[in-house]
């Protein structure tokens, strides 16, 4: 199994480096130091989930603990639910419960990207929610002084899929100043969408759509310092695909498109990078093939217009 995950991940342009090891040791730098990037663990839990299946996933059990909840998942209602399993005497009762809890593990299991930044009063973490209507829009939370915030629509886009995009979203901060960039296809319309902040995401303005068309997502973000965004994506169509990106004024004005690359429009293209650094901004991606390659562009700032 590690080696044919190791096989995609190279087809995708990600090297990853197999280490065999003694059960043991493997334990330790699993569960107790955490000294790994990716594990693969197999579990034979038997027939009662309260023995074998509840150690992973409650919260209490997270800890430098030998098969433990190695993840670190956390979910109140999770803990809950197995609590009230295992004192439950009603076997048709207790099986309800375990039920309600793999529907809850099953829906938590994301495919999408998060993001974070930091701004002056805090954290702000951006991320793909998934209602029980399977409503999938862009939410956001911030950390404050009294804890995290509730989480909150960034857009009010109502894209409802049945299954994961895989298409996550980007957020940027610099002090007061917030851009979240995303995707959606509600109303079977692709698109890249902006909305900026000046008040460290308490508000966010309207959205703007960024894309040219033949939108496929996979979008970044960086704030400049007059206030506007530099916003990234790939589109694709029957001439395969590009990167794309697009500067946004702090009122939502658009320049022009700026196309940083031709690429394979693909899964194996993975999801593009942009950073800033001074007066530069850099980008980079899979350039798919056989070997795929990291390509890496630069550009200066006053170049997006």
């Amino acid at each position: 199994m590690a080696e044919a995950v190791r096989d995609q991940l190279r087809e995708v342009g990600i090297a990853v480096d197999l280490q065999q090891m003694e059960f043991s040791a493997a334990v330790e730098a699993v569960y107790v130091k955490k000294d790994f990037d990716l594990a693969y663990v197999s579990f034979e839990n038997g027939p009662d989930p309260d023995i074998g299946v509840k150690r992973t996933v409650v919260s209490t059990n997270i800890g430098p603990i030998p098969f433990s909840n190695g993840a670190g998942y956390r979910n109140p209602k999770v803990d809950d639910l197995f609590a009230r399993a295992a004192s439950e005497l009603d076997r048709h009762k207790r099986a309800a419960l375990y039920f309600e809890a793999q529907d809850i593990l099953a829906r938590d299991i994301q495919c999408c990207q998060s993001s974070a930044a930091m701004t002056s009063e805090g954290p702000i973490a951006a991320y793909r929610d998934r209602s029980e209507e399977e409503v999938r829009d862009i939410h956001y939370v911030r950390k404050q002084s009294a804890g995290w915030s509730a989480p909150a629509p960034v857009h009010a886009d109502n894209w409802k899929i049945n299954a994961c995009p895989v298409n996550g979203p980007s957020v940027a901060a610099d002090g007061r100043r917030v851009a979240l960039a995303w995707y959606t296809e509600e109303g079977d319309k692709p698109r890249v969408q902006v909305a900026l902040s000046t008040d460290a995401g308490a508000t966010f303005g309207p959205a703007a759509r960024v894309d040219d068309g033949g939108a496929m997502g996979r979008v970044g973000v960086v704030l400049l310092a007059d206030g506007s965004a530099l916003v990234s994506w790939m589109s694709g169509g029957t001439d395969g695909g590009a990167n794309k990106i697009r500067r946004v004024a702090p009122d939502g004005t658009l320049g022009p498109v700026a196309v940083i690359a031709r690429t394979d429009p693909s899964r194996s293209s993975g999801f593009p990078r942009m950073a800033q650094l001074g007066d530069t901004v850099y980008v980079a991606w899979t350039q798919f093939g056989k070997p795929s390659q990291v390509r890496v562009a630069t550009a200066d700032v006053s170049a997006f217009r």
